[in-house]
């Protein structure tokens, strides 16, 4: 009895007699049990329950079980239901009729009592089963669509390795293979050139390497936060240091702008750098020569009235198109914008930026500009104690 208890079984029929009888034997066995004794009753209710199974009689005065049980099979939320018509006409016509209708089963009245429960039993172990598979059927879809990205996931780190890699590893062979052979006879510039060669191309590999590793242990929730307070500004001008000689080669102005009102920051500051580190190398190398690149940051409150720190990188490159901002987040993305001198781009600076801000309690945003991009990374801001 136990196993029934949590099947709820809808009985409609407009005799009481026949509700009475049908209430009592189901409940004996352990159904719950609801009664309806219209078909209109019946559609109200189903509006606020679900059972498992509905026991509709044909004869009715409003509508006749045929009616409603199409009724029923136009809803969504009600056609999946089983219905077991309920009647005494046994006319070949009339059981083919309900089965039209959408019934699964038809009982004759006047009805043994073991063939009705066994016959309720029966389809509500169908339905369920069948409601299993409906859900072993969906999760097989998901496992093998997770299996579908991650090949494909595969051949584009397939790509990456065989292309991005390559290209700088044929670079460093080939430096050194003339610098092998021609040692005694390269002059001190063409050799400062070939060893340039050879340390710009290892960086480039790093680069890579380090943004593959990265792409993994965030996925694998191997990178952690740890928080501490600091000088955003101090952070921002050794930015601004370290990639100044970048911008000078391609005569660009990195400029900083910087509220004075700036309180210090709780955060961490290594997982900060990275996601400037990314957004400031992309504004960098998508923008043309003698552009200029803005690292701003403002202290404010956001649209709850609570204190945040806003941190822009703008530059005057060529933006993104409507597209490029649809996937500019996901891993191994292309953009249609390219690097303006030659540059290396992985397609996942702005992936791992993302998922490092929301590791921070951060918002990263992009912002469409009339000419230029304009990324906005917004964070929370924790005040120290007050003693």
């Amino acid at each position: 009895m136990s196993n029934q208890t949590q099947n709820l079984v809808l009985i409609i029929d407009d005799v009481p007699q026949n509700l009475m009888v049908l209430r009592a034997s189901l409940e004996r066995q352990g159904y719950q049990v609801e009664e309806a004794a219209s078909g209109r009753i019946a559609l109200q209710m189903l509006e606020s329950i679900t059972p498992d199974l509905i026991l509709l009689d044909v004869m009715m005065p409003d509508w006749g079980g045929f009616d409603v049980c199409k009724k029923l099979k136009e809803m969504p939320h009600t056609a999946p239901i089983p219905v077991v018509f309920l009647t005494a006409r046994t006319e070949q016509a009339d059981i083919l009729q309900g089965f039209l209708a959408g019934g699964v089963d038809y009982i004759t009245k006047p009805f043994h009592v073991q063939e009705l429960l066994a016959r309720v039993h029966t389809h509500i172990s169908l339905k369920k089963a069948q409601d299993m598979l409906v859900q072993h059927a969906s999760q097989l879809e998901k496992q093998a669509e997770d299996l579908r990205q991650l090949n494909r996931e595969k051949d584009e780190f397939l790509a990456i390795v065989s292309h991005d890699l390559r290209s700088p590893l044929n670079a460093i062979s080939g430096a050194a293979q003339i610098l092998r052979e021609q040692i005694q006879d390269l002059k001190k510039p063409d050799m400062e050139s070939y060893t340039a060669m050879i340390e710009r191309n290892a960086d480039r590999m790093l680069a890579i390497i380090s943004h593959l590793l990265d792409i993994h242990r965030l996925e694998n929730g191997k990178i952690h936060t740890h928080l501490s307070w600091f000088s955003l500004q101090d952070l921002l001008e050794q930015i601004r240091g370290d990639y100044q000689k970048r911008a000078d080669e391609k005569e660009q102005s990195l400029v900083l702008e910087i509220d004075p009102e700036l309180p210090t920051l709780q955060s961490d500051p290594l997982l900060l750098r990275e996601i400037l580190d990314n957004l400031v190398s992309n504004a960098l190398k998508f923008s043309a020569g003698k552009t200029q690149v803005t690292l701003r940051a403002r202290f404010g409150d956001n649209s709850l009235g609570e204190k945040q720190i806003k941190i822009e990188i703008e530059d005057q490159g060529p933006g993104f198109t409507a597209e490029d901002s649809s996937h500019m987040f996901k891993k191994f993305t292309r953009l249609s914008a390219r690097p303006t001198a030659g540059e290396s781009s992985t397609g996942l600076g702005l992936s791992i930026a993302l998922q490092l801000s929301r590791l921070l309690q951060g918002q990263l945003e992009y912002q469409s500009q009339p000419q230029g991009s304009r990324f906005c990374l917004a964070l929370p801001l924790f005040f120290p104690r007050q003693t």
